[in-house]
């Protein structure tokens, strides 16, 4: 069978995808990000059982890629069980792994640091062989060689933005990765991070870290296989991304799947409607179960994509968990208490419910007063029906999860997204 999927693992509110290609005899595997180190609430299964279930997905039995998008627990954990699994069976094994903890190894998080020990340990061991590749080269022509050298599976080729753009043809059933985020800068800024707090740790103080800088930079990948897409963000910015890909000057013309950034939250995710848009894209998919942090996803951003596009569809691993007020709202709830002469609350609740598209995530008084006032006066406060408001956005997405255009991909139901391949094995 020849095949192009994605699975979105649940491991609670963290996230952990597998990209799977196969193409006769020849596979390809690569797990991005692993959730937590401990068993989140909500997750079907624990870090060291999903080892075995990828290895189900393929003939195999093997993974030849793993990628950390960056530190944060419920991305880089459970990869740290996956490497310690490997090592407890004691497979020869081969991989690569793309990681950014390389520019000093005697800096790092707690986490970075132990996954850094065990890829130590493997490489120590004769019968493993792993490649460390970052995201910041220039040119991948060396992975590309040892990749080819090293494992069995399908043609792969990684390449840099700069090798992108100049590619005029792609191979057909050759699988083609490009690095988009982060560069140099965004590694640099969160190097600085790095050093005070391994100067706090080292002081026996904890330290807050700036989780703007550590979620820019997260590894974000354009994986192309036979004319289809998958753009992987992992807690990056939509801002962020569309400027890397506005450096391909128009390579790229349509992206099938787009992972939303950090679990769906309407900050990371600004911008997100007119990156749709402008890449064609009627699939986005997210990983969360919304126990920990109940704003991921933002879910008027979900109802916002809906609207935009009527053929989009949205995957989750999670049924959507719904508040009387959603959290993204709840800020505003205490200004909002004057009501002004030309809108009842109700009637602000409908007006905003219908211009929903133009507003943005997280949200601002003065974005909502120029939904409802547009040239009238600007300085006059506001009253909003919240709940109100919610119970029509939450009708709207229920209704779309009855339609199957948001569906939960899970591993009784519905077990993988499938890109190409048989439709009645979905």
């Amino acid at each position: 069978m020849d095949c192009f999927l994605i699975k979105p693992l649940n491991v609670g509110h963290g996230e952990s995808i597998l990209i799977y290609v196969c193409h006769g005899s020849r596979e390809f595997s690569l797990l991005v990000d692993g959730g937590s180190y401990g068993k989140s609430v909500g997750a079907d299964n624990s870090p060291v059982h999903n080892v075995e279930l990828l290895k189900d997905i393929g003939k195999n039995r093997t993974l030849h890629g793993l990628v950390v998008s960056h530190v944060d627990d419920d991305h880089i954990g459970g990869i740290i069980h996956v490497i310690r699994e490997l090592k407890r069976v004691d497979e020869g094994k081969n991989f690569f792994l793309i990681f950014n903890d390389y520019i000093d190894h005697s800096i790092s998080f707690t986490q970075g640091e132990k996954l850094i020990n065990e890829i130590k340990c493997l490489q120590k061991r004769e019968n493993f062989n792993v490649k460390l590749v970052n995201t910041y080269s220039k040119r991948y022509i060396h992975v590309d060689t040892w990749i080819e050298k090293n494992l069995n599976t399908m043609p792969l080729h990684v390449l840099s933005i700069f090798q992108r753009k100049m590619l005029f043809k792609k191979r057909k059933n050759n699988i083609y990765i490009t690095m988009l985020a982060p560069g140099k800068k965004e590694i640099k800024d969160l190097m600085k991070e790095w050093k005070k707090d391994k100067i706090k740790r080292e002081e026996g103080k904890k330290y807050s870290a700036n989780s703007n800088i550590i979620n820019k930079s997260s590894i974000s990948l354009l994986i192309e296989y036979n004319g289809d897409s998958v753009l992987l963000t992992g807690d990056s910015t939509i801002e962020l991304i569309k400027s890397k890909l506005d450096e391909l000057g128009g390579k790229i013309t349509h992206i099938n799947y787009i992972n939303l950034c950090h679990h769906g939250a309407g900050r990371n995710n600004r911008g997100i409607l007119e990156l749709i848009k402008n890449f064609n894209c009627d699939n986005v998919f997210l990983s969360t179960n919304s126990v920990k942090h109940p704003e991921h996803p933002c879910l008027s951003m979900l109802f916002q994509l809906l609207k935009l596009n009527t053929k989009l569809k949205i995957y989750l691993t999670n049924k959507l968990l719904f508040q009387e007020v959603f959290p993204e709202w709840e800020s505003l709830n205490d200004k909002m208490s004057l009501q002004s002469d030309s809108q009842s609350p109700d009637n602000a609740a409908e007006i905003i419910f219908n211009k929903i598209e133009n507003l943005e995530f997280p949200i601002s008084e003065k974005n909502l007063k120029n939904i409802l006032y547009e040239e009238k006066d600007k300085s006059t406060e506001i009253r909003v029906d919240l709940k109100q408001l919610c119970k029509k956005i939450k009708y709207q997405l229920t209704e779309a999860m009855n339609s199957g255009r948001i569906i939960v991909v899970s591993n009784d139901n519905f077990p993988h997204i499938l890109i190409q391949g048989d439709k009645n094995e979905e």
